[in-house]
């Protein structure tokens, strides 16, 4: 027998399927059919007369919690709120001004003149992103927490993009808003569903998998090649002595929002066993590279007594200091500094910025750039 979850979850199928039948969007109802059921699942959400209210509506409408009851995603007016780190507040904005503050702040503005192409793309990413990290597609709320930082990407408020941008504020708003509105609509899709289109800055010869770092594993976030090596120099050397390393660490052994990197050592030792331990410990024997994949990236490395990988050593220490998981150690005893030198920058999952403005650059339209980052996706219009 079906039980009564099973029972509404059809019954709310066949009359959405029913109505878009009718109307013949079918293109919409492709996107959106599973989504719905599968969120309100997860979140144990019974189905009531508001859901099948919506799903009458003659447009593709979501049940959020933290959308009003009946939201409209392509509506680009639809209000939402994000958390604003500058200001240390959340505010409310429409879509459309989420993605005309978002891309400029992701990449350079006069890429639109000499890559337009790589800046469609970005825009794309960014807005399938935002729709599969804040419930369109999982049990995340829609709303950007402070703690959650998987779920944050950059972005210039108005009053913002007015102080930076100057005397130049209408002539560039006008290129942000022109841009946004080539692409507008089209989302980025896997199985029919918003596709988690991460994205970072540069990396050496090919991206890693989602798998590195994070807690899952995606068909559309494996590893391809890259080409930003071949004309641009991406190594970055940070050098820090012994002590002030130390102190870092400490640091962030005892920080409740970076302990979580520590891996098994959290588990081990409390902050004051784990401080003995490093100054007990000679510096040379402090960290040791286990394993890398095939351009470097540390899949696992030895700190201390206890495991953790390389994605999660760069946060401890600073992600604009080893700025990516493509790093070597090395450790002087004369001058008792650290030297770490990194390859590309960011966490090397999925679109490639400088990668797809490369291959932008060499007559790649946007769609081209996105299934090479992501394959197996689909760009749909909703």
């Amino acid at each position: 027998m079906l039980d009564i979850l099973e029972y509404k979850t059809r019954c709310v199928k066949f009359v959405i399927f029913s109505f878009y039948k009718k109307h013949k969007k079918k293109e919409v109802f492709d996107i959106f059919k599973n989504i719905n059921l599968e969120y309100l699942k997860k979140k144990s959400i019974s189905f009531g007369a508001a859901f099948l209210l919506t799903a009458l509506l003659p447009t593709a409408t979501v049940i959020i919690r933290g959308m009003s009851e009946e939201s409209d995603i392509s509506n680009k007016n639809q209000k939402i709120k994000i958390y604003d780190s500058s200001s240390g507040k959340e505010i409310e904005i429409s879509l459309e001004e989420l993605l005309i503050g978002a891309w400029p702040a992701e990449i350079p503005l006069n890429w639109y003149s000499k890559a337009a192409e790589a800046v469609k793309a970005q825009i794309i990413a960014i807005f399938s992103y935002f729709l599969y990290q804040n419930g369109i597609n999982s049990s995340l709320d829609l709303n950007y927490k402070k703690d959650s930082c998987i779920k944050h990407f950059a972005y210039y408020s108005l009053e913002k993009r007015k102080e930076l941008w100057g005397d130049k504020f209408e002539e560039y708003e006008k290129i942000a808003k022109k841009a946004v509105g080539e692409v507008k609509d089209l989302v980025l899709c896997y199985d029919n569903k918003p596709a988690l289109a991460m994205f970072f800055s540069c990396c050496y010869k090919k991206t890693t998998p989602c798998s590195v770092g994070f807690s899952q594993d995606l068909p559309y976030l494996q590893s391809v090649e890259s080409k930003e090596c071949d004309f641009m120099n991406l190594e970055k050397n940070f050098e820090i002595s012994k002590s002030d390393l130390a102190k870092t660490l400490k640091e962030g052994f005892a920080n409740e929002e970076l302990s979580k990197y520590f891996g098994t050592l959290k588990e081990k030792y409390s902050i004051e066993e784990f401080s003995k331990k490093l100054d007990d410990t000679k510096p040379e024997d402090w960290f040791k590279i286990l394993e890398t994949n095939d351009t470097g990236y540390v899949l696992k490395m030895k700190f201390l007594d206890c495991e953790i990988i390389g994605h999660n050593f760069r946060h401890i220490v600073g992600t604009m200091k080893i700025r990516s998981a493509n790093f070597t150690i090395n450790f002087d005893p004369e001058t008792e500094k650290f030297n770490f030198k990194s390859l590309g920058f960011g966490h090397g999952v999925g679109m490639s910025q400088w990668g797809a403005k490369f291959m932008a650059e060499q007559g790649c339209t946007y769609e081209d750039i996105l299934f090479h980052y992501y394959p197996g996706t689909e760009i749909k219009k909703i």
